[in-house]
């Protein structure tokens, strides 16, 4: 084994010192994004090679930072407002809401990825699952504390639904061709993974409580922000004990952090920074997350009561309708003999003035006004998303590039890791908290978010290419890579599922320690597998 790891290391440096790409090389390229990743290194930088890598490896942990941040604190307190303002049950939106403002980033960098380089997303997408399946359950096994044993329905369906989209996927590279009917049957099988979780939490409700609430929205007690903290956390918890185990699961992770961070969140807490740095360095990082901030406060308008402001949601109506014109629209283009962006521009700061003349400082009470900023708020997280997305995976094929290795392997390392870091934090601490279900909600959540950006990630990106390239077929990157990780994958599910039955469906700490040894094995034979290639 050492002697495979260091002829790999060996072979490596030798296909990283023949990769030659000319600043010509670079401009022809053509990238796709809005950011030149290539040129910037190959031409702008091409004296100082090493901060080119820096300043591309900088713009890759930006991209991640707002795509994350965006997701979470924008994207999903939208989605909590459209389900507070409709009053949709909590089944409906355990399965629809809840899943797309957890796996948007996710979603969004497979939609990007298929329009890029669709080996990127397949891999990101399997490789996160692996990741979660393994690394993230795996410590949650092994952190978790208090009740240790899972609801049997519950975790044999969501291996068994997520093995079973596995082995679809996997079946499918038999047949690179895929077609519109493919993608179809993936959402066909989340519709029907949706349709088994409101009947069975349906019955396990019906059963504790006697009857269920569907009027409950899917945060209770959302218009009682302005309450003691102490009081919030107590109605969040008694909250989720009354929401089927699967939402709730999911619910908590996007809520763990929700009640403890402070408004507005800068890009590292502060209070852990002054733990590591000097007061000087503490102030540089706050401004720092505060600047990468800035575009997002200036373009989506703040709907949560705790974070409401008259000024800045009147500025966002401007900053929204420029942002929406630039990534989606061609603000050059001439409507009625005018430039685009003047029109845009004049429409906002009319209605950035209304704004300010009618709006209250107080945040907005009626379900008419909320839901302007709420729609508002959701279509401009939706576009930051998408341009994140984006930008990631453009500088992520960039880097693969000029490091000769395959864009598949980062999006299956790298950009797996970014997108599934915030279900090993939000995951491990939920396994800690005993107040708010432990590991059972832990656990409940590491399937059911895999499986949504599989089915549904996959499957929705493939069918939308589907559609354009009709009446061709959307031709399967061919890549060995990709069965593997379905391979590890398949091995670890049904591992998980043994192990689990043999211990009578409670969570030991061996089960843990078996799953991060199988991902260790799995990132070892993808580094000699890439040093080989």
């Amino acid at each position: 084994m050492g002697a495979g790891w260091i002829q790999g290391v060996v072979n490596y440096a030798r296909k990283l010192k023949s990769v030659v790409i000319t600043c010509e090389q670079a401009k022809e390229a053509k990238e796709r994004s809005r950011i030149p990743y290539l040129v910037l290194h190959r031409c702008w930088l091409k004296d100082q090679p090493v901060v080119g890598y820096v300043v591309l490896v900088l713009f890759i942990a930006v991209w991640f930072y707002i795509l994350g941040n965006v997701a979470s604190e924008c994207f999903c307190a939208s989605l909590e407002g459209i389900s507070d303002i409709f009053r949709i049950p909590p089944t409906l939106s355990g399965v629809t809401l809840l899943p797309f403002g957890n796996g948007a980033p996710d979603l969004f960098s497979s939609l990007a990825s298929f329009a890029y380089e669709p080996s990127v997303g397949l891999n990101s997408v399997l490789g996160g699952g692996l990741f979660v399946t393994t690394v993230v359950v795996g410590v949650v096994s092994i952190v978790g504390v208090g009740e240790r044993n899972v609801q049997k329905h519950c975790f044999v369906r969501d291996v068994l639904f997520y093995l079973l989209a596995v082995l679809s996927m996997m079946a499918m590279y038999l047949f690179p061709r895929a077609t519109v009917w493919h993608a179809s049957y993936l959402l066909l099988l989340y519709g029907m993974y949706g349709v088994s979780v409101w009947w069975i939490e349906k019955r396990v409700q019906v059963h504790q409580f006697g009857e269920e609430n569907p009027s409950t929205p899917l945060l209770e007690g959302t218009r009682e922000r302005e309450i003691e903290m102490g009081e919030v956390d107590q109605a969040h918890h008694e909250g989720l004990s009354r929401l089927p185990q699967w939402e709730a699961s999911r619910l908590a992770q996007h809520s763990v952090f929700a009640h403890t961070k402070p408004k507005p969140r800068p890009l590292w807490d502060q209070s852990s920074s002054e733990r590591m740095c000097t007061p000087i360095c503490t102030t540089c990082l706050w401004y720092l997350g505060e600047a990468i901030n800035l575009p997002q406060k200036l373009t989506i308008p703040p709907v949560s009561e705790t974070t409401w402001s008259k000024n800045f949601a009147s500025v966002s109506i401007v900053g929204s309708a420029l942002s929406l014109t630039w990534i989606w629209g061609n603000p050059s283009s001439d409507v009625l003999g005018f430039p685009l962006w003047m029109l845009v521009l004049g429409i906002g700061i009319l209605g950035c003035l209304l704004s300010l003349v009618f709006t209250t400082t107080a945040p907005p009470r009626q379900d008419s006004a909320r839901l302007f900023w709420i729609l508002l708020a959701f279509m401009m997280s939706i576009a930051w998303i998408d341009l994140a997305a984006g930008e990631l995976v453009s500088a992520m094929v960039a880097l693969a590039r000029l490091l000769a290795v395959s864009p598949g392997i980062l999006g299956g390392t790298l950009l797996a890791w970014g997108n599934s870091i915030g279900d090993l934090i939000s995951n491990s601490t939920i396994a800690k908290s005993p107040s708010t279900g432990g590991i059972q909600m832990a656990i409940s959540g590491c399937y059911a978010g895999p499986l949504f950006n599989l089915l549904v990630g996959i499957g929705l990106s493939m069918f939308l290419t589907c559609l354009r390239q009709y009446p061709h077929h959307m031709i399967l990157p061919i890549d060995g890579r990709l069965v593997w990780i379905g391979l590890f994958i398949s091995v670890g599910l049904i591992s998980s599922l043994v192990i689990t039955l043999n211990d009578k469906f409670r969570i030991t700490k061996q089960l843990g320690i078996f799953l991060l040894l199988l991902y260790g094995t799995f990132m070892i034979r993808q580094f000699l597998i890439a040093s080989s290639e």
